[in-house]
């Protein structure tokens, strides 16, 4: 007890409690300050992490220099120091209150403030030398953080092929779930273009394959092939104990190296969603968006749902969709949104699936109407395109839904959506100039689609510009095998 008592009024006399307190409060300011500057500036997430490493090896250097700076307990000349009676047992009172010199401690110049402060000086030089180190390899594209658009292999709006998730899991639904997430947050990047679904599903029939084909690496890397598609992202799911696996990589098809691979473990599937936000995030910063723009994003459970068994239902809608069986996917969609009422996307795509099946009109305005209700969490892209939707369905404000595509088009030069909507606004008012401009602009995009072919063609005829439609007609056979004659028989029936 006479220790221990002696401790505690050694803890008071130096004033540990007032250091270690102020310490603390400094450590928190720091990593709050990072952690704003992360958001604000785009730092690297593992920013934060390397300065708690930091503060925390600094914690015991502060403590230890806090006490040895009021001298060591027990062998100090200090007349009023309270002395054990065990310390003075065959020792004279001179050897009991000098230090003596054969002790650890004695003329130390280690644990001096001035050391402390000079720890600290160097702990910040290497957080900062760190990460402006990290930055600048990203941004010239120097080693393996460079970005793929300093490296050279990506140019800014080229297009990225995702492949179907391999699944190694006994759950057949869950890699299409896993996909179809990474879908919806990759299609939101702003420095690449994602192949959508239904220019696959063109790209396949020309291939000769089904369009309903599922899209497996090595199918990609032909697509990709023959497209010229510079950058695929593949991925798995595994079974690891009770958890999963996420394995996420690019791949450059003309090399077939991965450009990069990350690696996420989840303990469950209510913690997939947020694992593929971050893998995605990664993603996107590799291509060469922006840390700042990635961080900026709202977070996947947003864009998509909390709830898996929601997402599951999506997914396999999508594929219903591709199968071209709209009754079955309206059926996993109204699952989904039952699942998880809040779901917008899954709202917005309902709406979009009985305008096709021309329901009648007030039960698609009451998907579309949720959509928009919903749509606070979603990013700005998928915002703006519901409330496009929403405006073109519901209110027939036709002024604002070409407001809601333009805007858009501010931040995604090569929406496809935003371009082929767009187009059928000005043809509606006979602008075949803009239309035309809208169109070409679209085809030379990667997600140019047949419909968009015919379309460019029948605004050259209605200009009387039969050279220039024909030269749209041969690039059309070129890339499809048929002629434009031919598909545009085959959409009416």
């Amino acid at each position: 007890m006479f220790r221990l008592r002696k401790l505690i009024r050694e803890i008071h006399r130096r004033t540990l409690w007032q250091v270690l307190g102020a310490y603390l409060l400094m450590s928190w300011l720091v990593l709050a300050a990072i952690d704003l500057l992360t958001d604000v500036v785009g730092l690297p997430v593992w920013t934060s992490r390397l300065a708690l490493v930091l503060l925390m090896i600094g914690l015991p250097l502060v403590i230890a220099t806090t006490f040895i700076q009021e001298g060591v307990p027990g062998l100090t000349a200090d007349p009023h120091e309270e002395i054990h009676p065990d310390d003075v047992v065959g020792r004279t009172p001179a050897e009991v209150l000098v230090v003596p010199r054969a002790h650890p401690m004695y003329g130390s110049r280690l644990f001096t403030w001035r050391n402390a402060v000079l720890a600290g000086v160097c702990g910040a030089v290497l957080l900062v030398g760190s990460v402006v180190s990290y930055l600048m390899m990203w941004t010239l594209g120097i080693g393996p953080v460079g970005s793929l658009v300093a490296q050279g292999v990506l140019d800014e709006s080229d297009a990225v092929l995702l492949a179907e998730f391999e699944n190694r899991t006994d759950d057949a639904s869950l890699a299409a779930a896993v996909t179809q997430a990474f879908r919806l947050d990759l299609a939101d990047s702003r420095m690449v273009t994602l192949v959508e679904e239904e220019t696959i599903s063109e790209a396949l029939t020309s291939m000769g394959r089904s369009p309903a084909e599922p899209l497996t690496p090595a199918v990609a890397r032909e697509l990709a092939e023959r497209e010229g598609i510079k950058a695929i992202v593949e991925g798995e799911i595994t079974s690891v104990g009770d958890g999963y696996l996420l394995t996420v990589e690019i791949v450059v098809p003309s090399s077939g190296a991965p450009g990069a691979r990350y690696r996420a473990r989840v303990g469950d599937e209510e913690s997939l969603v947020a694992a593929i936000d971050r893998l995605s995030a990664r993603i996107r910063e590799k291509t060469g968006e922006s840390p700042r723009s990635v961080r900026a994003a709202p977070p996947l459970e947003g864009l998509t749902t909390t709830s898996l068994s929601a997402l599951k239902r999506y997914s396999e809608a999508a594929r219903s969709r591709t199968d071209g069986d709209d009754t079955r996917a309206l059926e996993l969609l109204s699952e989904a949104v039952d699942a998880d009422p809040t779901f917008a996307i899954a709202h917005r795509e309902m709406g979009a699936v009985l305008n096709r099946l021309e329901a009648p009109i007030d039960r698609v305005q009451a998907a579309v109407s949720l959509a928009y209700e919903h749509r606070g969490s979603l990013p700005e892209r998928e915002r703006l395109l519901t409330e496009a939707f929403y405006h073109a369905a519901v209110t027939f404000d036709q002024a604002a839904e070409e407001r809601a595509y333009l805007r858009v088009l501010e931040t995604h030069p090569q929406d496809a959506t935003a371009l082929h909507k767009l187009g059928a606004i000005l043809r509606s008012r006979d602008d075949d100039t803009g239309a035309e401009l809208l169109l070409e602009r679209s085809l030379a995009g990667p997600n140019g689609l047949q419909a968009q072919y015919l379309s460019l063609i029948e605004v050259l005829l209605r200009q009387d510009r039969a050279d220039s439609a024909r030269s749209v007609e041969q690039a059309f056979e070129q890339r499809y095998g048929v002629t434009a004659a031919e598909a545009a028989a085959r959409s009416r029936n």
